[in-house]
Order: structure tokens, then sequence, then C-alpha cells
């Protein structure tokens, strides 16, 4: 079973493109996952790439930005890729199957800003 789940803030606005002759919309963004470590706040952050397609990528396109909150469901992709110099590089992403945007809204509509103590974990 490959399946993963997590939750952390954009570290930048998302990327939409649409590819191959059928204009399929695909949306690229990372988040920035919190994971307990021995630092000095006891926290680290790991920073993890999502690829969202068709319609959801759309959305995430539309009111996802740097700094607010998602949560991605999704499955785990790892591959290998060779730069122009010829070496090679690992990487790892997550194909999302199902992105919900955890940012508040305040009285307007509009999304509000999260406070660190706002975040549950």
């Amino acid at each position: 079973m490959n399946s993963i789940s997590i939750v952390g803030r954009l570290t930048r606005d998302p990327e939409t493109k649409y590819v191959g002759e059928d204009k399929l919309p695909t949306c690229r963004f990372a988040l920035a996952v919190r994971r307990p470590s021995k630092g000095s706040d006891g926290f680290d952050a790991d920073f993890i790439e999502v690829i969202a397609w068709r319609k959801q990528a759309e959305l995430c396109g539309q009111y996802l930005s740097k700094g607010k909150m998602a949560g991605v469901t999704g499955r785990l992709q790892t591959g290998v890729f060779e730069d122009s110099q010829g070496q090679k590089h690992k990487f790892a992403q997550v194909l999302a199957e199902r992105v919900d945007f955890l940012s508040p809204r305040d009285k307007n509509g509009e999304t509000a800003e999260i406070q660190e103590d706002d975040i549950p974990f």
C-alpha cells in the first residue's frame, strides 16, 4: 500500500501549468511539515514537494499561496534524474489525490493568517 497524509504550510506560491496536447492542469508546490527534533524549540521541518492534477490543480493554484496551511493525501513517488553535468539526483514527491485548504477565512471571506500557536502539533 502506498498512501501518505501530510499537513504543513506552503513554502512558496503554487505553480500551475497546462501540459500535453490535452492541456491537463498541473500544480506544483512544497509544504513545510513539522516534526519533533532535539533542536532548541523541539521541532524541525521537512520540505515536501506536492503535485496535483486536473481540477484539484486548478483549485490549488487559485486558493493556495505561500504561508497558507494545507493537508494533502496521496501517494509517494520517488525517482532519479540526471542534471546537465551528468550527476544523478534522487527525488521524492507526493502525487496528491486530495488537498484540503486549512487556513481559516475571516468574516469578509478572505483567508486569515494562522498563528503558530493555532497549529495542533
